[in-house]
């Protein structure tokens, strides 16, 4: 069972561009690129995959900056506290993004306060065990499981994350949370839809297959 993790780099919502004038004198200065989670995962090798790229086309240096927890909510309300002028960014998750402000209440931030910019990367979350573990196949696992409850550890990223779903599909228990969340999150990935209509139509950013610009 496959489940596609997105990865999007974000601007606080409030971000306003007043004109060329603007646009001329950005960036100045340097730029913070936040990771919502631990150095040496996939979102961090990914950031620093496109700091290089990022500094040769923008001119200034940009810094990766980690603040792991929650799920990546930490890093996001942190993300929307900064000043909306384009020298903080961030990556973000789907559905993690989505998914923290409906579990938890209080994320510390709302999925509409957040404005994506640039949609890169695409990505399946799979299942691993240890290569001497007697599971095989995922039907050994499962069956395994069934015969012993609670006997199965299952780790990923963070409460209500993409690995947390797939987790949820696993268990009988969070079988009917999972169908209360998921009908919110369809809201939300048609309210996040729409936004990334608007910003393509508006021409805030650009993207082309193995390519992106700010």
């Amino acid at each position: 069972m496959k489940r596609t993790l997105i990865m999007i780099l974000a601007l606080s919502c409030v971000v306003v561009f007043t004109g060329p004038a603007m646009a001329d004198q950005f960036p100045s200065k340097t730029i913070t690129y936040q990771i919502p989670f631990n150095p040496g995962g996939q979102s961090d090798v990914e950031a620093r995959r496109q700091q290089p790229l990022l500094e040769k086309a923008l001119g200034v240096k940009v810094v990766v900056q980690y603040k792991p927890g929650g799920g990546g909510s930490v890093g996001w309300a942190n993300l929307i506290k900064q000043k909306p002028n384009g020298y903080f960014i961030s990556g973000i998750n789907i559905p993690h993004i989505i998914l923290q402000p409906l579990a938890r209440g209080k994320a510390g931030y709302k999925t509409e306060q957040l404005a994506p910019i640039a949609l890169f990367q695409a990505t399946p979350i799979g299942l691993a065990v240890m290569k001497d573990s007697k599971f095989k196949t995922l039907k050994d696992l499962i069956e395994y499981a069934k015969k012993n409850p609670g006997a199965v550890t299952c780790g990923g990223s963070g409460t209500w994350s993409g690995h947390h779903i797939a987790y949820l599909q696993f268990s009988h228990q969070g079988l009917c949370l999972l169908a209360r969340c998921l009908k919110r999150l369809v809201l939300r990935l048609e309210l996040l839809a729409a936004l990334l209509q608007a910003l393509v139509q508006r021409r805030e950013f650009v993207f082309r297959p193995g390519q992106f610009l700010l």
